[in-house]
């Protein structure tokens, strides 16, 4: 079931891999975050970009999100979807995590854990891996393009 791609064609080890990967990094993260939501809030807050009402929301609703990614990455027929998902998901936090670096404002990630201290070092880290997941997810969502002309 996992080794197939949504288009019906058995995938390469290395693409199950990436979305075993990216699944678990996801699952994961967005678990620890609902498991700590009060303490994710704070973690947001840091960021200083969005209104005190909109943190604990977000606080909630993008864990969430994030474990309900996990899920679907691991359905072939939806993987595309969900690849689309992480990409987003990644470049909110890409942009989220350089606004925060540009300007001077220690950060840590919260996504592993919520007691990591906040540093601009932490800060580069997380924007490290975030671009790791980016290359991986769209390596996986452009290899596998729907294609316009049925064989």
């Amino acid at each position: 079931m996992l080794s197939s791609t949504s288009l019906g064609k058995k995938a390469p080890w290395w693409e199950f891999l990436l979305i075993l990967i990216i699944a678990a990094v996801f699952g994961y993260a967005g678990i620890v975050k609902l498991l700590g939501v009060a303490d994710f809030s704070h973690v947001i807050a840091r960021f200083d970009v969005l209104p005190r009402a909109l943190i604990n929301p977000v606080a909630l609703i993008l864990p969430t999100f994030e474990v309900l990614l996990a899920a679907v990455l691991l359905v072939p027929a939806l993987q595309r979807p969900a690849l689309l998902g992480v990409l987003l998901c990644c470049a909110m936090f890409g942009m989220v995590l350089t606004s925060a670096i540009i300007r001077g404002i220690p950060v840590s990630c919260g996504c592993f854990s919520l007691i990591e201290k906040p540093s601009l070092h932490a800060a580069w880290w997380a924007l490290g891996r975030d671009a790791v997941l980016v290359a991986a997810a769209l390596t996986l969502y452009l290899k596998h393009k729907p294609s316009l002309h049925p064989n």
